[in-house]
């Protein structure tokens, strides 16, 4: 999702010059069912960073999501959260800097001289698996971002002395680093190291040479319909294609695509190879819950309490019917029944105190790299009414209206959803001087938004002056669910720091989502 780029966020409060966030994000189709929102937080100098993102779902009222059948469960499994860091961005000219003290290949080259002058310390072995997974990350970011860069601005591509220079001379640098990746192929065979460690490097080599094939390939689809492109740059391309061809075809044939087949293994292994590469950026986030400890005393307190008044009860029945069983039978029957009813109204108003207490779901969240505790989030989800909304948001839903009536023609549900996130920075710094970023994953299932939709198209009659007949025309049938993202984050003195907000409109019909557009913001 590119959510809150510089150029078109429209930001809405004081802008505070350390407020860096959201700085590039965005929102998209993820799949036929699911939206992403990835957004980019950087990690302020600060001992604490914290920010709170808010979701508003505006959900056409024929769709018929409401308390009564849409509960909090229900949103929260629907909804999938990920916490990551950023990939560290670094050039391919850094990367194969022998200097450089960031590049993973220099602090891979640091531990492979250690195991062998002897060294059987298990932490090298461990951070040469770090660092490979590292370098997997970087290499994919960093051809697929310049890549991108030339297909967005093609005006790059040309210059006085050269048509395609830049990228020629980047298609060289990916060449130069195959050449590297063949020679520490050579050097992990002749060290001395364990099994997992050679699969460790195996699946790194596999993984990088897909990526700089379907990078390459983004590229030659873009401009192979340009004729200097096809002269110049192409005939490099491909023999950088045929060269990874070959290259896997010696390590590991799994991963090649072919046209004749349904490509079931190719499908598997390259998940296992992205989740494998990916690990070394994704946080543990480990569910904490205090609400249900709390829930759970209340919840014995509220029967301790109806078991309380029933005995009292209970003796002053013995005391008043004794001497009439009908009576006394139907007293106790009675006293039991206000027993459970005094229970159940405790219960219930012990939820209500509670959900306004705590929120519905808090996490830790854990360094996946050092295993330490680096900050904790929560969630909380509640339906709205119309006047319980910010007026800040109600203006941004609005603007996009065409008439001042069409609030009132298509009804809305609003569903809020918070999410408040603390970060030690102490805690990332003192590990990772290369991770500054922090990637914010919400992915959001709205298959149960379907239920009650409609045919996804309907048939109507027009007069059709051609044929001078009533003709049946197909029309489909969509629905249009709003989304506003409201962003901020909080300064050292715990004030409130910079806001951002972004609004989205999810189309889908009764087969899932077709299609995405981002609104503009005005408030």
């Amino acid at each position: 999702m590119s959510i809150l780029k510089k150029g078109p966020v429209k930001e809405l409060e004081n802008n505070y010059p350390d407020s860096h966030i959201l700085e590039d994000s965005s929102v998209e189709k993820h799949d036929l069912y699911n939206f992403e929102a990835k957004m980019d937080y950087q990690l302020q100098n600060i001992p604490v960073n914290r920010y709170e993102l808010g979701l508003y779902f505006f959900i056409p009222r024929s769709l018929q999501i409401n308390p009564t059948n849409y509960s909090r469960e229900t949103f929260y499994t629907d909804l999938n959260n990920y916490m990551r860091f950023k990939t560290p961005q670094i050039a391919l000219s850094g990367l194969m800097n022998e200097k450089n003290e960031r590049s993973p290949f220099t602090k891979i080259n640091a531990h492979l001289k250690n195991i062998t002058n002897g060294s059987k310390n298990p932490h090298n072995y461990k951070k040469i698996v770090d660092e490979l997974k590292v370098l997997g990350c970087v290499v994919n970011v960093c051809i697929r971002d310049q890549i991108q860069y030339f297909i967005e601005n093609p005006e790059s591509l040309h210059n006085e002395e050269e048509d395609y220079h830049h990228l020629m001379a980047f298609l060289d640098q990916i060449e130069l680093l195959q050449e590297k990746m063949k020679k520490y192929a050579q050097e992990f065979i002749l060290v001395q190291i364990p099994s997992n460690l050679q699969e460790a490097f195996r699946f790194s080599d596999i993984y990088i040479s897909t990526q700089i094939e379907k990078h390459i390939l983004t590229a030659i689809k873009k401009f192979q319909s340009q004729t200097r492109f096809d002269e110049i740059c192409k005939p490099l391309a491909l023999r950088l294609i045929s060269n990874e061809k070959k290259h896997r075809e010696l390590i590991d044939n799994s991963l090649e695509i072919s046209k004749d087949s349904s490509n079931e293994k190719y499908t598997y292994w390259n998940g296992i190879l992205k989740k494998f590469i990916q690990s070394i950026l994704y946080l543990d986030i480990r569910p904490r819950d205090k609400k249900s400890k709390a829930l759970s005393a209340l919840y014995s307190f509220a029967a301790g309490i109806a078991m309380f008044f029933s005995i009292l009860l209970g003796f002053l029945i013995v005391d008043h019917y004794e001497q009439k069983p009908y009576a006394y039978i139907s007293a106790l029957i009675i006293v039991y029944i206000l027993k459970d009813k005094l229970k159940d109204s405790i219960r219930n108003a012990s939820t209500r105190i509670i959900a306004k207490v705590f929120p519905d779901r808090r996490f830790e969240v854990h360094d996946g790299f050092t295993d330490n505790k680096i900050g904790t989030t929560k969630e909380t989800v509640r339906f709205l009414e119309w006047g319980q909304i910010p007026a800040e948001i109600v203006n941004i839903r609005e603007a996009t209206n065409k008439t001042t009536l069409e609030r009132t023609g298509k009804p809305e549900i609003i569903l809020r959803y918070v999410k408040n996130v603390m970060l030690k920075t102490k805690s990332i710094q003192e590990y990772h001087s290369r991770h500054g970023d922090i990637n914010d994953i919400i992915r959001f299932n709205i298959r149960h938004f379907l239920q009650y939709a409609d045919d996804s198209v309907q048939n109507e009659n027009i007069w059709d002056e051609d044929s001078q007949k009533i003709i049946s025309v197909p029309c489909s049938k969509v629905y249009h669910i709003n989304v506003i993202f409201k962003i901020r984050s909080f300064t050292k003195s715990d004030k409130e720091g910079a806001v951002y907000y972004k609004k989205v409109r999810v189309i889908l019909d009764q087969n899932g989502i077709k299609r995405i557009a981002t609104l503009d913001t005005k408030v």
